[in-house]
């Protein structure tokens, strides 16, 4: 049997009671944010508590310096091999850690968990029947460890306002701290519990919360109970995305760098080095997905600013680690045309066409082949993968028609091999196409080629020979008009002594001449000088 419910309408204080009292066997599982907690129950009493926030006893006991790394890593191995022993009993063997000890010690981590779990407000819960002997139950349940629901209940109910004091000021443990240099001796000088010395002496920039907690030698409540209240008294500050150290990833967790930057990203969203840091430990320690969508977010950033190189940098990182990201390859799309660069447009159109065909999306092919062949309507490569989108797609009749017009744009314009290619191409998705298979033979063939260089030749020849004759009859036009004007004039340059009479007779039969052939050469320059050198005589006359 199984069940669940909201914690804000029915309390987990409620829920355990209920388990205590129907004596149930199985697993309370607890989500409250991004908190998930698993609580162990036999027969109504809670046996272990698990979570993302808790060590594993292991890692408590090297973290509390209690065994070395060293001896954990032993121990561990042995337990690898070993099907009953638990890993107390195994350090016993060692002569590492007394069993007694140890049982104490995985004790007080559960109920830390529990009294913790126990405060939460809200979220969910489910409880499912069954008894789960899997880590991390197998050592409470080696070592036959088990807790009354009631006794819990009351020391929780102690402990609950101070949780809620404890999260308002520390909503996240993946923080860094730092107690200012300047004051950090003073405050040692002047606190007189032990719990807040240790954590001032730990707060010191290098490491987050989750770790300052784990090292300090004290139950996890103390601890974040005195750190809560440095915080609360403004005793120390959370480390500026600037003043972050590198963290060398030799020695620290992954998992816990990740988590601390993203705690920073959420106090600065835009903050693109913490962006870009979260990326490469994410795709290297982490997810890949995880690392795509801060890529992206670092891409987007950057193409807003206007900063192209940049933006496209990120988004074929983003591209790298999630190749079905349809929204990173059409954004970084947008990059290259902002760039400016045709040919490296067209490469990308075909690169992103070639992807999503071969993960059979052939819809999204057109789509993006459809505004490509708009933004670099001269690439044949792209019109003919379009085409082939839309045939797979059924399209056949728009394809062809496409195909056809675009065919005889190319042959229209001589460019004969690559019409060749697109009346191929028809053929290949409507064999009975006439018209296409007859071009299509002509231009394999050469005879088309051939008709249009005679047509060419021919036309040529013509407009020469035009030409000609339009210079000749010219030339004629232009001897028989100055044949007149030598008519006109040469009675003039004849005698010796021009009759005024005769000469205003002749200045009449120039003018009448010019305006009989206004376009013409002799008219335009010679009887002009004609003109004026009749004007020039007239005068010269007038004056004597």
């Amino acid at each position: 049997m199984s069940f669940r419910g909201d914690i804000s309408s029915f309390s987990l204080g409620d829920v355990f009671q209920n388990l205590a009292a129907n004596q149930k066997t199985g697993t309370l599982r607890v989500q409250s944010g991004d908190t998930e907690c698993l609580v162990l129950f036999r027969e109504g009493k809670a046996v272990s508590c698990s979570d993302q926030k808790t060590p594993s006893i292991g890692e408590w006991l090297v973290d509390k310096e209690v065994i070395t790394r060293e001896q954990l890593d032993e121990a561990q191995r042995r337990y690898k091999r070993a099907k009953k022993k638990s890993l107390g009993e195994i350090l016993h063997d060692m002569e590492e850690l007394k069993l007694e000890d140890f049982k104490s010690y995985l004790a007080s981590l559960i109920q830390e968990s529990i009294y913790e779990l126990l405060s939460f407000q809200e979220g969910t819960f489910e409880f499912l029947e069954g008894l789960e002997e899997d880590s991390p139950n197998r050592e409470p349940l080696a070592l036959k460890i088990a807790f009354q629901a009631q006794s819990l209940l009351m020391e929780a109910a102690r402990r609950s306002d101070d949780w809620q004091k404890i999260r308002r000021q520390m909503p996240s443990e993946n923080e860094i701290y730092l107690v200012p240099p300047a004051s950090r001796e003073r405050l040692l000088a002047t606190t007189e519990d032990e719990v807040t010395k240790d954590a001032v002496q730990l707060l010191d920039g290098t490491r987050t919360l989750k770790k300052v907690i784990a090292r300090m030698p004290h139950g996890r409540f103390d601890a974040c109970r005195a750190i809560a209240q440095l915080i609360a008294d403004k005793k120390v500050r959370p480390l500026d995305a600037s003043e972050l150290p590198r963290m060398a990833t030799g020695k620290e967790d992954p998992k816990e760098i990740i988590a601390c930057l993203k705690t920073i990203l959420e106090r600065e969203p835009n903050n693109r080095k913490v962006l870009e840091r979260v990326a490469e430990v994410s795709a290297q320690f982490g997810s890949p997905e995880d690392s795509a969508t801060h890529w992206k977010r670092l891409a987007i950033s950057f193409l807003e600013d206007g900063d192209l190189a940049q933006a496209e940098r990120c988004f074929t990182k983003t591209i790298e680690l999630n190749s079905k990201d349809i929204v990173a390859w059409q954004k970084l799309r947008e990059s290259i045309r902002r760039g400016g660069d045709p040919r490296k447009l067209e490469a990308f159109g075909a690169r992103f066409a070639e992807h999503f065909k071969r993960l059979g999306l052939m819809e999204v092919v057109r789509d993006h082949l459809t505004e490509m062949v708009q933004l670099v309507p001269g690439s044949l490569d792209l019109q003919l993968g379009l085409a082939e989108a839309r045939f797979s797609l059924g399209q056949t009749k728009e394809c062809v028609a496409s195909l056809f017009t675009l065919g005889m744009e190319r042959l229209n314009a001589r460019h004969f091999d690559e019409a060749e290619r697109i009346f191929g191409e028809i053929l290949k998705y409507e064999t009975s196409h006439a018209k296409a298979k007859k071009i299509f033979e002509d231009l394999r063939s050469g005879k088309l080629v051939r008709r249009r260089a005679l047509w060419q030749r021919a036309v040529r020849r013509v407009v020469m020979s035009s030409f000609a004759l339009v210079l000749l009859a010219l030339f004629a036009y232009d001897c028989l008009v100055r044949y007149e004007l030598f008519s006109i004039t040469r009675s003039v340059y004849a005698e010796s002594r021009i009759d005024p009479a005769r000469q205003a007779i002749l200045y009449d039969r120039i003018s009448s001449l010019e305006k009989k052939h206004p376009l013409c050469y002799p008219t335009i320059r010679e009887a002009k000088e004609l003109r004026a050198a009749l004007n020039s005589k007239a005068r010269a006359r007038t004056e004597r």
